[in-house]
């Protein structure tokens, strides 16, 4: 939205003056080399962002990224300085002649502190993020001693090096480095591995929960809502097909238990499985006592779908889960 602006400055500024609303900074020279400064900075930001959001990151990767950002800020306070925009583009295409690259270099160099202080607590780890991230590289004389041993014994095994470098880390640490081989270096990547790099997983959680929970569905309950944000965050893709096929075969071959006195199905038995637990099913519909053979029986409602989808997840979520090392 910035670098739109201010690629359309003139215009800007041409409507604003046919409407009797002139802003005299839109004239000033020094104000657009301020402004084409900032268009290009954001936009180095904003791409820092991105890359750190999203699932399934690592820390290391995460601390990869930051730990380049800041090399590159140290290069561009130092072409600034030297009059040089090669990195700004926006700043590029104002005259050569700037007389504020000395006050942005001053800018860069800030930003370079702020980042070395935000981010000072990595630093104070990273010897403990190269070793999970590179143990084939890493020098043994400058790791703890009490995992020496593991590092020298998988640097000289060809194997596992080859290993390494045709996987991921996360799928090497998984599958190829072996517990009782190496049960300091495993537990070392358990601990790097979980930990949280960012917050991105929750607060993409609260966004999702907000969509669900408004003012028009005033009737889900707790419940439903832990079901519901259980499936959508689930990375297991559910087959709607065979779920509802499923279903189908269920109520056509077991027959529906039925109350004292009614011919009302039990709600849950018939619509839940029994392995969930008693707090996450929905209470069965009020009826009124009728002497009507024919009165309907309630069907489930849409909001009840979440619950069924998510128990039936669950067991394949949890054998999943089993089956991890860590």
């Amino acid at each position: 939205m910035l670098k739109r602006a201010c690629d359309l400055l003139e215009e800007i500024e041409l409507l604003l003056d046919m409407k009797g609303n002139a802003i005299p900074e839109l004239r000033d020279k020094e104000w657009g080399y301020d402004l084409a400064f900032l268009v290009d900075m954001t936009d180095h930001l904003s791409a820092l962002n991105v890359k750190l959001q999203g699932n399934d990151q690592l820390i290391k990767e995460m601390y990869s990224l930051i730990k380049g950002f800041q090399i590159k800020l140290r290069l561009w306070e130092s072409k600034i300085r030297n009059q040089n925009p090669a990195h700004f583009p926006t700043l590029k295409n104002h005259d050569t002649s700037n007389p504020q690259y000395q006050n942005y270099g001053d800018k860069l160099a800030v930003l370079r502190e702020e980042f070395s202080e935000r981010f000072g607590d990595l630093k104070k780890h990273s010897q403990a993020i190269e070793v999970f991230a590179s143990p084939f590289s890493v020098d043994v004389t400058a790791i703890p001693e009490d995992i020496q041993m593991e590092i020298i014994e998988l640097q000289y095994n060809d194997e596992l090096r080859k290993k390494f470098d045709d996987s991921s880390v996360y799928q090497f640490y998984k599958k190829h480095v072996s517990v009782t081989v190496y049960p300091k270096l495993s537990a070392h990547a358990r601990k790097m591995m979980a930990v949280f790099g960012s917050t991105y997983v929750c607060e993409q959680l609260f966004s999702k929960r907000n969509l669900f929970k408004n003012k028009y569905r005033s009737v889900l309950t707790d419940g439903h809502l832990v079901c519901t944000l259980r499936v959508v965050t689930s990375s297991i893709q559910p087959d709607i097909d065979e779920l509802v096929s499923q279903r189908q075969h269920n109520h056509l071959t077991r027959p529906l238990p039925l109350t004292c006195g009614n011919t009302i199905p039990s709600f849950s038995s018939a619509f839940f499985p029994v392995h969930m637990p008693p707090s996450s099913i929905p209470s069965p519909p009020i009826m009124a006592p009728t002497t009507d053979s024919h009165s309907l029986i309630h069907p489930p409602r849409w909001s009840d779908i979440p619950i069924v989808l998510s128990s039936l997840l669950l067991d394949d979520y949890e054998m999943i889960i089993g089956m991890r090392d860590y």
